[in-house]
């Protein structure tokens, strides 16, 4: 697996290429997008008219790998500014605290 980081302008790409051999990448693509698609991922139609996993397009398979991939950097970012935030405010209240519970 290769991650590239490329800027044009005022755009920047991020680029996750995975390469391997055709049968293994589709079963994987496959097993995973499933997996995805049974925790509410992906459409699943109407109760009147439902979708069947074995209904959807490659189209749609790589829209599932798509928003789920963007799901998990956005919130492995948000964890960690949140951490650092968090990390910040301590550090202040115990600065303060210290400072006005001298003895």
């Amino acid at each position: 697996m290769t991650t590239t980081f490329t800027t044009s302008g005022a755009n920047s790409t991020l680029t996750i290429k995975f390469s391997a051999p055709t049968g293994k990448i589709s079963a994987v693509l496959n097993d995973a997008v499933h997996e995805l698609w049974k925790r509410g991922l992906g459409p699943h139609g109407t109760e009147e008219i439902p979708i069947a996993y074995d209904q959807l397009t490659l189209a749609q398979k790589e829209i599932i790998v798509d928003d789920y991939t963007r799901s998990i950097f956005i919130n492995l970012a948000v964890n960690y500014k949140a951490a650092l935030d968090a990390k910040a405010a301590s550090d202040a209240v115990i600065a303060n605290a210290s400072t006005n519970y001298g003895l």
